[in-house]
């Protein structure tokens, strides 16, 4: 948060206790729609919610967000990056994993592998946040927080128990990195937006799913056979939610800091239901019948580990050695400094 954020939060505190304090309801002056193609529910989704409600409070109902999830907006995944882009929706929600190949940092937070973990993957948020932001900036956008998900595996009809469960699994992965990654593993992926994922298992397209242990709670996946979770710590999702910056840079600036206040706290409050989520999924998983595996073979991990190897090696060319070293180094620095390790 730069200096003129910081100075604001005085300002914006008081925005909001005048508000609370009168009661007034005041008609919004700046309106904005905020497109997400997941489910109310998810993580995103309640995150997102978070921060419409904060966004009233912190400009003292001067700003209005209007939230549509599932998709509501008719825009998909990397469809959303684009919109933001050009100014067809001002707010958007879209996965990191859906932005590879648009510039090298935005690869970094879906590498396999790397941050398995809630602790690991906000850490690695915080540290490439910076970066995340003047990525954007090229792209006409700025990041407002990021909405995490939970550590992600393979759902799927049967527990996998060795390498060779993996052979021509029709299985959904959600980007061309997953895809490398599991076509490598001996599996036969298919790379499919979230909106089709539910029709692609009802006819038999797909019979697994690489995402979150959320994300297949959340759409009760077990009703169309996949009733296991296989927790393999292969990645941990983010959405990252962006304003178009011509709409961003039109706001005064005690808007601009009462969005910036609100996105704090939404994304603050997101870290914290990740972390006790995974818990609460394991109960509504062992209640529908199914079951959270969370003791996969290490031969199966480490098969599929070797198969994500080159992409690290990819990535750490596409974006520069010594700024891929410079990010590692501070991840390390901050997992030790607040971790432990």
């Amino acid at each position: 948060m730069n200096r003129s954020i910081q100075c604001g939060l005085g300002l914006v505190a008081g925005i909001a206790a005048l508000f609370a304090v009168s009661g007034a309801v005041l008609a919004a002056e700046f309106k904005f729609d905020l497109a997400n193609e997941y489910q109310a529910g998810s993580l995103p989704g309640q995150t997102d919610a978070d921060f419409a409600k904060a966004v009233t409070v912190t400009s003292g109902g001067r700003i209005a967000v209007t939230n549509h999830p599932g998709g509501g907006l008719g825009f998909k995944s990397r469809q959303h990056f684009e919109a933001v882009m050009d100014g067809a929706v001002p707010i958007a929600s879209t996965p990191f994993s859906s932005l590879e190949k648009i510039e090298p940092i935005f690869d970094l937070q879906s590498l396999p592998f790397i941050t398995t973990t809630v602790n690991e993957t906000e850490a690695m948020f915080i540290v490439a946040k910076p970066d995340y932001e003047k990525a954007f900036n090229k792209h006409n956008q700025t990041l407002l927080y990021g909405a995490p998900w939970t550590p992600q595996g393979i759902w799927e009809k049967t527990k996998i128990r060795k390498p060779e469960d993996l052979k021509g699994l029709k299985i959904r992965t959600y980007n061309a990195q997953g895809a490398e990654v599991l076509k490598a593993a001996g599996a036969s992926p298919i790379q499919l937006s979230w909106a089709d994922v539910i029709p692609a298992l009802s006819n038999g397209t797909i019979t697994g799913v690489l995402t979150s242990d959320e994300g297949g709670v959340n759409s009760k996946f077990w009703e169309l056979g996949c009733k296991y979770f296989n927790s393999i710590g292969f990645a941990m999702g983010i959405n990252a939610v962006t304003m178009n910056l011509d709409s961003y840079n039109a706001l005064p600036v005690e808007m601009k800091i009462a969005l910036r206040v609100a996105a704090d706290r939404a994304e603050q409050a997101a870290w914290l239901r990740a972390r006790s989520r995974v818990s609460a999924n394991k109960d509504t998983l062992k209640s529908a019948g199914g079951e959270y595996v969370d003791d996969v073979p290490a031969s199966v991990i480490d098969h599929i580990k070797v198969a994500a190897a080159p992409l690290k090696k990819a990535w750490i060319k596409n974006m520069g050695a010594d700024e891929a070293a410079k990010i590692m180094a501070k991840f390390d620095a901050f997992m030790k400094a607040n971790y432990g390790g």
